[in-house]
C-alpha cells in the first residue's frame, strides 16, 4: 500500500520539479493551490496517507533518498531510531504544543459619559497609585520600581478606569471589577481595591420608598351600580355666566363696526343737503386698492 502511494507522489513531485511545470501555470488559476504538492503532504501527513501515516515519507520521496544506497560506509547517515510524531508518538509527549482555545467574547464594559472630577476622585486616585507603588515594591523591589515604575501591578488606564467606574458606582464586586476594567490581577488584589473604592465611594443609600395611599373602600351596592359621570358646563370668560362662551375675535369685531355705522350715521345726518345711509359692507380682492370697509353712495 506504501509503495503504491510513493509511486503516486513521485510522479506528482517529478512534474513540479521539472523546468516546464504545469502546475506553476494551474498556480496563476484562481482558486489553484499555492502549496507545493510535497510541503502540502507534509503538513496533511496524517489525513492523506493510509494505514501507517509518516511524516518523513513526503520528504524522502521528494530528494529521492529511497533510491540510493546512501554513499559509502563514512558518509551513510545511521537511520534513527524515532522517526516522527506519527511513528512514535510516545517520544513527542513532553514537546509543547501550540493549541489556541476558543476564547469566549467578554461582556462590553459600561459607556462612562464627561463628568467633573470632585475632591473623591482625586483621593482615590492618589490612594490607588499609593496602592500599586507598595505592591510593586514588595513584589519586584525597589530597583525595579525606580526603574520601571508601578505599571507591573497596575497600569494607568486600568486605574483611570477605577476612577470613572467609581464616580458612578459601576464597581461594587470583584466581578464588576473583571468587566469594568479587564485587570490582570483582580483575583490576587481585587479585594484590596475593592475596599478602597467603597472607602472613598460608598454605597449610596436607596431612596425612600413611598407609600401609595389606600383607596376608598366601596360597599357592595355602591360597587354594583356604575356612578354616573356629570359632564363640565361651559362657562364665559366675560361674564362668567354658564352657558355660552366668550368669542374675543368676533366681538371685538362687531364692536368696531357698530363704531364705524355709529361715526357714519352722525356724519350724514349732520349735511341738511346729503343724506349717507349706511349701506353693507364690501369686500375687495387682496390686489385692489386700499379702501374703506362701507361704500358711500
Amino acid at each position: 500500500m506504501r509503495t503504491a502511494y510513493t509511486l503516486e507522489r513521485r510522479a506528482v513531485y517529478d512534474v513540479v520539479v521539472s523546468p516546464i511545470s504545469s502546475w506553476k501555470k494551474q498556480v496563476k488559476k484562481k482558486g489553484a493551490d499555492r502549496l507545493e504538492p510535497a510541503v502540502d503532504d507534509l503538513i496533511n501527513a496524517a489525513t492523506r496517507q493510509t494505514n501507517t501515516p509518516c511524516s518523513r515519507l513526503p520528504i524522502t520521496i521528494y530528494f529521492g533518498n529511497d533510491t540510493t544506497d546512501g554513499g559509502c560506509p563514512r558518509c551513510k547517515v545511521a537511520a534513527s531510531g524515532v522517526c516522527c510524531e506519527l511513528c512514535t508518538p510516545a517520544k513527542f509527549i513532553d514537546f509543547a504544543r501550540v493549541d489556541i482555545p476558543n476564547s469566549k467574547s467578554q461582556p462590553k464594559r459600561s459607556r462612562i459619559q464627561d463628568y467633573s472630577a470632585d475632591d473623591v476622585d482625586f483621593a482615590l486616585e492618589a490612594a490607588l497609585h499609593g496602592f500599586r507603588k507598595a505592591r510593586t515594591l514588595e513584589l519586584r523591589g525597589k530597583a525595579y520600581l525606580r526603574g520601571f515604575g508601578s505599571s507591573y501591578v497596575m497600569p494607568d488606564d486600568v486605574l483611570k478606569r477605577i476612577v470613572d467606574c467609581s464616580h458612578f458606582f459601576k464597581i461594587r464586586t470583584r466581578d464588576e471589577l473583571s468587566k469594568e476594567t479587564h485587570w490582570h490581577r483582580v483575583l490576587e488584589d481585587g479585594e484590596a481595591v475593592l475596599a478602597l473604592i467603597l472607602q472613598y465611594r460608598p454605597t449610596p443609600p436607596l431612596p425612600p420608598i413611598e407609600t401609595p395611599t389606600p383607596l376608598r373602600s366601596l360597599d357592595q351596592n355602591t360597587s354594583a351600580q356604575a356612578i354616573p359621570s356629570t359632564p363640565s358646563m361651559r362657562r364665559c370668560s366675560k361674564c362668567r355666566q354658564i352657558g355660552h362662551i366668550f368669542l374675543k375675535m368676533r366681538n371685538s369685531i362687531e364692536s368696531k363696526l357698530s363704531k364705524v355705522r355709529a361715526s357714519l350715521h352722525a356724519q350724514t345726518t349732520s349735511h341738511a343737503t346729503r343724506e349717507y345711509p349706511p349701506q353693507a359692507p364690501t369686500f375687495w380682492c387682496r390686489k385692489g386698492p386700499p379702501r374703506s370697509l362701507f361704500r358711500v353712495t
